[in-house]
């Protein structure tokens, strides 16, 4: 299980932010990655694994999410169980 600490929260527009938030493992503290959500309305999140893809998503280029989920239980439930050593 993964422990998350957000760092900062930017707002694009009122029903539009910007999450950065640093996961790392329970178990070894040394595996950490920071991740980026975009949140619309609070209902719509999109996950990415770095600043590189948020910036291609907000400028309609080509990116890659990890994921794109519906509510905060299930935003919480996937970067809960995340494989961070899959990703470093």
């Amino acid at each position: 299980m993964n422990i998350i600490d957000q760092i900062q929260t930017n707002y694009l527009r009122p029903n539009r932010t910007i999450e950065t938030l640093l996961l790392w493992d329970e178990i070894d503290s040394n595996v950490a990655k920071v991740i980026y959500i975009y949140n619309y309305e609070g209902y719509h999140y999109r996950i990415f694994e770095n600043v590189i893809e948020l910036s291609n998503f907000l400028n309609n280029a080509n990116f890659k999410l990890l994921s794109e989920l519906s509510t905060d239980s299930e935003v919480y439930k996937y970067l809960s169980e995340l494989n961070l050593n899959a990703l470093i």
